[in-house]
């Protein structure tokens, strides 16, 4: 990685405040998920406010170090820059086109075809912003990355197991008390594929240290267990787009760890263990064999119709596309309408309604493939942004990747990579990350592929 994408300043020893950070870094994702994955009004006002302790907490913990403890990184820009993108397109530079007299209310004259929207879109990517950027900043040991991993697949475990046995009992409920009208819930979510997408990043990182080496051998029971629950608990969910994404994350490790063994030649030092696959024919024998045993597992458990379904092999009479191809058409005139700057971050609920052909009986508020909704929303500018951020997610984790001390550190940033590829994937076809927990997670995760670590 190289030294001009990252600055600190300050003490490197944690303290009270730091440790307080760390503990919100996960406290934060972990209660958004809880809380119906956090898109809720009250959920993202209580999730804002635990953010909101964060900047108390740095601000403490500098004056206590005496100095400011700060990591920047060229991603932040993309945040920062689709910030100013929100805040322009408030700007009152359009005409309302609503002749004197028809409202008993002033038009809005902004940019955006939904200020409103457009408003919150800019909240949410401040306090994402906060977020990401105190994660930089305080993941910053080896100790700590380990102690996420262990939380982030004891989570994903525990939630692919209540997911699952919901599922079997009654599917109609959250909790088994909260009902979700026009909805199959699955665990803790409305939207079972935005679950099945939260499961898909926990499922990376539980299998890449138990593939890549640097654990224990009495710790890869419970890696192997996570695999299985969690993986399992992504044909359960019964998305055709989270099974393609669980492909993609087990073709991408692959991949990864079949360079990385080509590279080094299996070298380990005494003190680690080496990796579980070594060759490559074997690497590509275990991706293939560990998904045969997990859709055995899943019929196994009763979920045959839901892996119908995910595999795209049930539903033949329908759309393949359910509508999509419908949805990325309209969004392909609202961005020829808007070309540079979109029609509003978070506005295509809006724009849609102008150019859709159909009844109007439906309401569509995504386009189901979140890079065309960025386009239509924010333009070149705003796909722009997102794919600055994507290069340099991917640009520092090869960097972090070639350059980590240990088989655990490595192992960990490609399974955070491989996480962050299967969301991308999945991105596609769907808006996996409009949901507020998972985007938590995707930081999170980001962090640990490309966070450099000071501190042992």
């Amino acid at each position: 990685m190289n030294n001009s994408e990252h600055h600190r300043t300050g003490n490197d020893s944690p303290g009270l405040a730091s440790t307080l950070i760390f503990v919100l870094l996960i406290a934060v994702p972990v209660a958004a998920n809880l809380s119906f994955g956090g898109v809720s009004t009250g959920s993202f006002a209580f999730i804002t406010a635990l953010v909101g302790l964060i900047p108390v907490l740095w601000l403490v913990h500098s004056f206590r170090s005496g100095r400011l403890t700060a990591v920047f990184h060229p991603a932040l820009f993309a945040f920062a820059g689709l910030i100013v993108l929100g805040l322009f397109q408030l700007l009152p530079l359009a005409g309302s086109g609503v002749p004197d007299g028809v409202l008993t209310t002033g038009a809005s004259n902004a940019l955006s075809v939904e200020p409103n929207a457009t408003r919150l879109a800019v909240i949410k990517l401040f306090v994402f912003g906060v977020f990401f950027f105190a994660a930089l900043t305080f993941i910053d040991s080896r100790s700590r990355i380990r102690t996420l991993v262990i939380a982030l697949i004891i989570f994903g475990s525990a939630m692919a197991f209540f997911a699952i046995l919901q599922s079997l009992s009654d599917p109609t409920t959250i909790y088994g008390i909260t009902p979700a009208a026009q909805a199959r819930p699955f665990g803790s979510f409305i939207n079972r594929h935005h679950f099945a997408s939260f499961l898909v990043m926990m499922f990376a990182m539980a299998l890449a240290p138990l593939a890549g080496g640097g654990t224990k051998r009495d710790k890869l029971v419970f890696f192997a267990i996570g695999v299985i629950l969690i993986g399992t608990g992504v044909i359960f969910a019964g998305s055709r787009g989270a099974f393609l994404s669980l492909v993609a994350v087990l073709s991408f490790l692959a991949v990864s760890f079949l360079l990385i063994n080509r590279r080094d030649g299996g070298k380990s030092s005494r003190n680690e263990r080496r990796p579980l696959l070594g060759s490559p024919a074997l690497i590509v024998g275990s991706a293939v064999g560990l998904m045969l045993v997990l859709i055995l597992f899943a019929v196994w458990a009763g979920g045959e119709q839901e892996l119908l379904r995910g595999a795209a092999m049930q539903e033949a009479g329908e759309d393949f596309s359910t509508g999509r191809l419908h949805y990325w058409s309209v969004a392909l005139k609202i961005f020829a309408a808007n070309p540079i700057i979109g029609s509003g971050l978070e506005s295509f609920g809006v724009a849609f309604t102008r150019y859709d052909t159909w009844s109007g009986i439906y309401r569509v508020e995504h386009a189901h493939n979140d890079y065309l909704q960025m386009l239509s929303d924010g333009g070149i500018v705003g796909l722009a942004l997102v794919l600055v951020f994507i290069y340099f997610l991917f640009r520092s984790a090869i960097g972090t990747i070639r350059g980590a001390r240990d088989r655990f550190r490595r192992s960990a940033a490609v399974g955070a990579l491989a996480g962050c590829f299967g969301v991308m994937v999945h991105s596609f076809v769907d808006f996996p990350l409009r949901t507020n927990a998972n985007m938590f997670f995707f930081l999170l995760l980001a962090v640990m592929a490309i966070g450099k670590v000071n501190k042992d």
